[in-house]
Parts: structure tokens; sequence; C-alpha cells
């Protein structure tokens, strides 16, 4: 094998390796980006729970239907 060859072979792969772990981390930062949203969504669901608490003095209930 050339030295060359093996050159052109390693950089081949470093390039692949790159390409992977670029698609990971595009991968990773969509979850973490979902994760943060529900996380406001939770948070601002206790805060609105805790201002009706507040104003009311009841715990509301599991079902406004009747």
């Amino acid at each position: 094998m050339q030295h060359g060859e093996s050159e052109r072979k390693r950089a081949k792969a470093l390039k692949k390796y790159e390409g992977k772990m670029n698609y990971i981390n595009q991968i990773a930062g969509g979850a973490r980006a979902q994760a943060e949203e529900r996380r406001r969504n939770e948070v601002l669901k206790a805060k609105e729970k805790a201002n009706i608490i507040r104003t009311t003095g009841k715990i509301p209930g599991p079902c406004s239907c009747f």
C-alpha cells in the first residue's frame, strides 16, 4: 500500500466520521429543543394552576364538565 493511498483512505474515513457526528449532533439538538419546549409548557401549566388556586382558594378538579 502506498503512503498516498493510505492518506486518502484516512482522509475519507475522517470525512465520513465527521459527517456522522454532524448528523448525530443535529438529531440531539432537535431532541434538546423538544425537551426544553416540553419543560417550558409544564412550567407554564403549573404557574396557571397556581394562579387559579391563589385567586379561587380551591384546587381545580381534573374535569370541568359539571
